[in-house]
């Protein structure tokens, strides 16, 4: 087993609130909610919560203070039906001294099981060594008979969650209740994340179709009429923002970009911006997420900056690694944004579009076109570049920047990919009401195809 490094202090309440950013988007329940505290403070932040306790009077009275933001459920945890995979997090604290301790490990298991990938499992209760060890707080099912007072073994939990990434552990004097300082008990607390599941074969066909949207900057408001949205995950990076993002993600789809990822970098650094995307992914729900496919230089730039990169097969097998790399890091695929220089190297080895089909087949990656970007590099060859794509890959198509001479090229390949039927989102500029009328319908003719309007 890994050596894990221990906490020094006790679980409070605020640590538990402090982990809210992280905890994916999903339905959150608390297991032996007592007063409802934490219940409460987690739906105020957004969560849908259902609070249980087998104590009606708890219950009740929770109701009365928090009002129905929760929902409240008046249950012996061992009755409760626990769906398998559903809950961002569950919330299990000191309910275990209450519960005999043949009945231990396969409520463990329920509870493991109805976490979803990516989400939290909180335990808490009471050492083999604590003093009410020796008196009787389990109860049967019934809740009839009183038992020996259910206890972990030092290394239990630890053992039963071995498979899954701790986050922390404390094994020492704490009170039951997290607010308060005593009386104080030998406990073990434990906060533990699903492994998420990625079998890097992603079915792109199986990929929902999100209709018409627009890339925003943090926090601005989508114009009505579209149907998603694009956030860059640099603007998102800070915690502090993440319960309004809670809040708009509830009301439209989102989609999550970085521009700092320079794929084709030997001394690439992506641990920076993969905490953050990492977290971001699960509290958006994001289908997929898209980084240029060019070297990123920042150095001498306020912004990041793509650039071009020689396509060479030195070049391909470095981006090949690196996607596969962050494929397994990730709750979602990867798309590359094609963003083909107009001036090829004179060292290339292969033609542009030789280099992202092999990239999208053998990496397992999808494709995102910038319009704009694609003609001015292909020139008057941009459908017959894209006729050499992987179009089953080509899931996003952005129409911002068109230059007035770039439009009737535009209309024509527009018309040929949305023909395809592999498009799953075609983000617009924010002025879109100016886009040319046989632009507007293609759109149209799109949106009808594919059911959105």
């Amino acid at each position: 087993m890994t050596q894990i490094q221990a906490a020094t202090h006790p679980l409070h309440l605020n640590d538990l609130l402090a982990l809210l950013p992280w905890i994916p988007t999903g339905p959150v329940c608390e297991l032996g909610a007592g007063p409802g505290h934490l219940a409460a403070a987690m739906a105020a932040y957004g969560f849908v919560v259902t609070a249980l306790d087998v104590d009606r009077d708890q219950i009740q009275r929770a109701r009365q203070v928090y009002g129905e933001q929760v929902n409240w459920v008046q249950s012996d945890l061992r009755a409760y039906r626990l769906q398998r995979e559903t809950y961002a997090a569950l919330i299990c604290l000191n309910v275990f001294p209450f519960i005999p301790n043949g009945e231990r490990a396969r409520l463990i298991g329920r509870l493991k099981a109805a976490v979803k990938p990516g989400g939290w499992l909180m335990l808490s209760g009471l050492l083999a060594e604590d003093a009410a060890a020796q008196e009787k707080w389990a109860r049967s099912s019934n809740q009839i008979s009183s038992l020996p007072t259910g206890v972990f073994e030092a290394d239990e939990l630890l053992t039963r969650l071995q498979d899954w990434e701790i986050q922390f552990v404390f094994r020492g004097a704490a009170a039951l209740n997290l607010q308060q300082a005593e009386p104080l008990h030998q406990t073990v607390q434990i906060i533990a994340r699903k492994p998420l599941l990625r079998s890097g074969q992603d079915q792109w066909s199986d990929m929902p179709v999100l209709g018409l949207g627009q890339a925003l900057q943090w926090p601005q408001t989508l114009d009505e009429g579209l149907h998603c949205l694009e956030w860059s995950v640099h603007d998102l990076a800070d915690p502090h923002d993440d319960h309004a993002v809670l809040e708009r993600v509830a009301e439209i789809p989102v989609l999550l970009r970085t521009e700092g990822l320079s794929l084709a970098s030997e001394d690439w650094q992506p641990d920076a911006m993969l905490d953050s995307l990492s977290r971001l992914l699960l509290r958006c729900h994001s289908p997929w997420w898209q980084t240029p496919l060019a070297y990123v230089r920042t150095e001498l730039h306020e912004a990041f900056v793509p650039q071009p990169f020689p396509l060479t097969e030195e070049a391909l097998e470095l981006i090949k690694q690196h996607i596969r790399w962050l494929d397994r890091q990730l709750a979602a695929p990867l798309l590359l944004t094609l963003v083909p220089s107009a001036q090829p190297f004179a060292h290339d080895e292969m033609a542009y579009t030789t280099f992202v089909r092999h990239l999208a087949l053998e990496a397992h990656c999808g494709l995102a076109l910038h319009l704009q970007s694609w003609l001015r590099a292909a020139g008057d060859d941009g459908l017959r570049w894209s006729e050499r794509l992987p179009l089953e890959r080509l899931l996003q198509l952005d129409l911002t920047g068109l230059m007035p001479a770039q439009m009737p090229a535009a209309v024509q390949l527009l018309e040929y990919l949305c023909a395809g039927g592999h498009l799953r989102v075609l983000m617009l500029p924010a002025a879109r009401h100016t886009l040319p009328q046989p632009l507007q319908q293609v759109l149209q003719r799109w949106l009808v195809q594919v059911g959105l309007t």
